[in-house]
C-alpha cells in the first residue's frame, strides 16, 4: 500500500493541514502520478482526489476526565517544536474534544464545482483510467521482486517492473530543481508530467518531471 498522506500524518499535525496546503502544486502533481500508476495498491485519503481545502484535525469524544488529559497531552506533545515553545502558541492548537474541531474536518463537497478542485479531480480520474487500462492487466504477471531501481542522478531515478510475459513498466522521474539527462527508455509513453513532449525534451528530464512507459509483451 502506497500513499502521500493519511489520517495519522494529517491529523497529527498541529492544525491538520493537508499536503496541498504546504507543498507546491507541481510537486504534488508528480507524486500523484507516481502513486497512482505504480503497481502497488494506492491509498487516497478522503478528499485528496479533489485537493480538499478543509483540514483534518485530530478530534475525539471521551468522558470529561480523559478528555481533559487528552487535550493537555496533545498540546504538550508539540512543546519540543520551536514554533510551539511558548504556552501561548500551544494554546492555539485546536481542542480535539471541541465539536468545532470535528466540524472543521468535514469535507466541503461544493469545492468539486470550483475550477481548481475540479481540475485535480479530473487529473485523478485520468490517472486512474490509465491504471485500470494499462497497469492492472500487468499485476498478475508481476513476480515478486520484479522491480529494478537505478538512481542515475542526485534527484532522478528509474524503476522498471518486468512481467513474466516480457512486458515492462518503467517509471523515470526527476524530483529536483535541476535538469538532468534522461536515460534510454523503450515502450509507449503512458503519461508524462509536464505533459508536452518533443524530441529535445525527451533527451532530458526537466525539474519535477515524471514519465511512465510500457513495453508491451512480446
Amino acid at each position: 500500500m502506497s500513499f502521500l498522506q493519511n489520517h495519522d500524518q494529517v491529523g497529527n499535525r498541529a492544525f491538520g493541514e493537508r499536503v496541498m496546503a504546504f507543498a507546491p502544486e507541481r510537486v504534488v502533481r508528480c507524486l500523484t502520478a507516481i502513486l497512482l500508476l505504480a503497481p502497488q495498491p494506492p491509498l487516497l485519503f478522503m478528499g485528496q482526489e479533489f485537493a480538499a481545502g478543509s483540514p483534518f484535525q485530530f478530534f475525539c469524544d471521551f468522558e470529561p476526565e480523559l478528555a481533559a488529559a487528552v487535550v493537555r497531552g496533545r498540546r504538550a506533545e508539540f512543546a519540543r517544536f520551536a514554533h510551539f515553545a511558548s504556552p501561548a502558541e500551544r494554546q492555539k492548537i485546536p481542542d480535539p474534544t471541541d465539536v468545532a474541531t470535528f466540524e472543521r474536518s468535514r469535507l466541503d463537497w461544493t469545492e468539486i464545482d470550483e475550477a481548481g478542485h475540479a481540475a485535480w479531480l479530473d487529473y485523478h480520474r485520468e490517472l486512474l483510467a490509465i491504471r485500470r487500462r494499462e497497469v492492472m492487466p500487468l499485476l498478475p504477471r508481476l513476480p515478486g521482486g520484479a522491480a529494478q531501481a537505478d538512481l542515475f542522478a542526485d534527484t532522478a531515478f528509474a524503476v522498471a517492473w518486468s512481467c513474466d510475459n516480457g512486458a515492462r513498466l518503467t517509471l523515470v522521474a526527476n524530483l529536483g530543481e535541476g535538469t538532468v539527462a534522461a536515460p534510454p527508455t523503450s515502450g509507449r509513453l503512458l503519461h508524462a508530467v509536464p505533459g508536452e513532449r518533443t524530441e529535445k525534451t525527451n533527451a532530458t528530464l526537466e525539474p519535477w518531471s515524471v514519465r511512465w512507459y510500457l513495453q508491451d509483451a512480446a
